[in-house]
């Protein structure tokens, strides 16, 4: 059977409306090698991945799908086997080192500090999450498909499982899911890049997840959230755009006029392609966004999406996780300062799951 979402969020409410669809949910990962580029590690000069000269650069592939029917009878995959990264003898050390930043990451966004720095309660607590079912059966055999694919672009400062609970839905409802860390072109750490780099990481994915036999190669949405959301509107720059369909959830572009300085070579982008996008988007964002970057793209068919009582990361699995977590923690260590935000854990999860129905939706259409 399909392991129900609200068990997922430590039994908080779920709306109806977010049902797991038919498909039980396979999972797996490895890392490709791209040999049109160079990469090393410049962190510790090559030692970890690149030697000297570099390497083909390694791009983390995250994969969700329906899986056959028999899946549905083998155990939940536990939280912890995302950070878990399956790869060969050549980047071994890169993958490991990944899978322990992405793994200090979620530490300091879901509690407050890494790993190692987590005590008592919070370490418990954490621990717990980690031990935790997914919806995913790892390694399952694909349902016959071709499925849709959606690729998945994370935030900046987040780790790569970012929204794996948007990917478990969206795999239950008939999509194939691809995710990775798009991490830095310069090899200078394993933070997400946003740029062209982020680009070309995305259409190689689309590329060799859109070959398997189970997956529909023409139908390709990206998706993304805050700077994966740029890196998605960058993709819809180029000449020969590869989505056929794009979800940007609080790119933060949305929420200032155009000459904000913040977004560096971005805004002058979207710009001077804005004559040719016409790729449909959903653009969701906070009631204070007026969207005035995405208005000049009057070729696409745009749907926008005002989301009231969400903060920025929680347009995010991550983002609700993290309130879910400190429900959990203020349980078993009471604290009056955390009050305000253990009483938005319901809510918010209630309006995450809405932003879910309503991305599925889109893609659905």
């Amino acid at each position: 059977m399909v392991v129900p979402f609200v068990a997922l969020l430590f039994s908080l409410p779920w709306p109806s409306a977010l049902v797991p669809g038919p498909h039980p949910v396979g999972y797996r990962n490895e890392v490709l090698l791209d040999d049109a580029r160079v990469y090393r590690t410049a962190f510790d000069g090559g030692a970890t991945y690149g030697g000297d000269d570099g390497a083909a650069r390694p791009v983390l592939l995250q994969l969700w799908y329906p899986a056959a029917a028999e899946a549905a009878d083998a155990a939940p995959m536990p939280t912890a086997d995302y950070l878990r990264i399956d790869a060969g003898e050549e980047t071994a050390a890169w993958a490991g080192g990944l899978a322990a930043h992405a793994k200090d990451v979620a530490a300091e966004l879901l509690l407050g500090a890494p790993v190692d720095a987590l005590g008592g309660a919070a370490r418990e607590v954490f621990d717990g999450w980690l031990a935790g079912s997914t919806a995913c059966r790892r390694d399952a055999a694909p349902a016959d498909g071709p499925f849709p694919l959606v690729v998945w672009h994370s935030g900046a400062g987040s780790s790569y499982e970012e929204n794996a609970l948007l990917a478990e839905h969206l795999a239950s409802r008939g999509y194939v899911v691809a995710g990775s860390a798009f991490v830095e072109a310069d090899g200078s750490g394993f933070g997400v890049d946003g740029g062209a780099t982020s680009v070309d990481d995305l259409e190689l994915l689309a590329r060799h997840v859109g070959g398997l036999p189970f997956v529909d190669g023409a139908r390709v949405a990206f998706a993304g959230h805050s700077l994966g959301a740029q890196a998605c509107l960058r993709a819809a720059c180029r000449e020969a755009p590869v989505a056929d369909a794009l979800v940007l959830l609080d790119s933060t572009l949305d929420d200032y006029g155009l000459t904000t300085p913040t977004f560096g070579p971005i805004l002058p982008l979207v710009r001077g392609a804005a004559a040719r996008i016409d790729v449909p988007m959903l653009v969701a964002a906070g009631p204070q966004a007026g969207f005035v970057l995405v208005d000049r793209l009057a070729r696409a068919d745009r749907t926008y999406l005002q989301v009231p009582g969400l903060g920025h990361d929680e347009f995010t699995a991550q983002g609700v996780t993290r309130l879910a977590l400190l429900a959990r923690l203020d349980a078993l260590r009471p604290d009056p300062a955390r009050a305000a935000e253990v009483a938005r854990a319901a809510p918010v999860a209630v309006r995450y799951a809405e932003l879910v129905d309503a991305v599925r939706c889109f893609l659905d259409a």
